[in-house]
């Protein structure tokens, strides 16, 4: 029996095995949402248990989201504060032919922070690398025909995880730069889309975490199931090159340090693919739905 939540004690004859729990919810899926959701209830629900269930070995291990202040009420600005690392108070935007700059307060949420959140309070465990393969109002069945069950099952995986609904992919690489010298670059590059378009929808996002230390996450949305993370890599060089060219970017600008010998060690941090729905783009990203330029 684990401390918390989930008893590993099964009905050893029973088809699909049956694993008790005193979690009064299981929540289906590690995503923001779901841990986010997790904390509030409970902080606002003491006396119940939470059980997060996630395929994955860990819960937003290397995550982070970018969003407009705006977007949220004061009072949720206040909630999120705990888990906010970096906080600037405007951003960039480029395209091939045009450049912004806009006086709009963004926030970076940690989804480390979230993460030890989670793992430090004594009402919510987690049950990671758990592949759930069917789930109903008051259970989940894992691979292995192990059946977890509790009053109350919030499935909140996105709809695109459903095979039927999937229509394109969306491939995420993230480097990161530490330059020998200062960048100079004080508000972040929220979308920079000067890039070949060709096979779907690119763009570079460029997050300054201190005067030498920068996220660059190339985005990379289309049919594709999988991407080439060296093309991916090559495309950083390639917006030097183009701007350069175009003459849109101050020489001590932001991927300016890309291509110099002393510009300091690019390493690849994370990649991962998700499977989409086209319209979930053109809805819910805010740097497209709000008109960055």
């Amino acid at each position: 029996m684990s401390d918390g939540v989930v008893n590993t004690e099964l009905a050893m004859d029973s088809a699909p095995h049956v694993a008790t729990t005193d979690a009064d919810v299981l929540m289906v899926g590690g995503s923001l949402t779901n841990c986010l959701t997790a904390l509030w209830m409970a902080r606002e629900k003491p006396d119940i248990l939470i059980g997060i269930v996630e395929d994955a070995a860990s819960l937003l291990s290397h995550s982070q989201w970018v969003f407009f202040d705006q977007t949220i009420s004061p009072g949720q600005y206040r909630r999120l504060l705990p888990f906010i690392s970096h906080r600037w108070d405007g951003y960039h935007a480029r395209s091939m032919s045009r450049a912004a700059t806009k006086s709009n307060p963004v926030s970076l949420l940690s989804g480390q922070r979230i993460a030890a959140a989670i793992e430090a309070s004594p009402r919510i465990e987690t049950l990671v690398s758990s592949n759930v393969t069917a789930v109903e109002r008051d259970a989940i069945e894992l691979s292995g025909d192990e059946l977890v069950s509790a009053p109350l099952v919030l499935d909140a995986r996105p709809v695109h995880e459903h095979r039927s609904m999937r229509s394109a992919y969306r491939h995420m690489c993230e480097f990161e730069l530490k330059c020998t010298k200062p960048h100079e670059m004080e508000w972040p590059v929220l979308l920079d889309t000067a890039l070949d378009q060709s096979g779907g929808f690119r763009f570079l996002q460029c997050l300054p975490l201190s005067p030498t230390h920068v996220i660059v996450t190339f985005v990379a949305i289309g049919l594709d199931e999988t991407l080439d993370k060296e093309a991916a890599k090559g495309n950083l060089s390639e917006r030097k090159a183009m701007v350069a060219k175009k003459g849109i970017m101050r020489a001590e600008d932001y991927l300016a340090y890309m291509g110099d010998s002393d510009a300091g060690q690019l390493g690849l941090l994370t990649y991962h693919t998700t499977p989409i729905i086209l319209s979930d783009i053109i809805i819910t990203d805010p740097t497209i739905a709000n008109n960055t330029f």
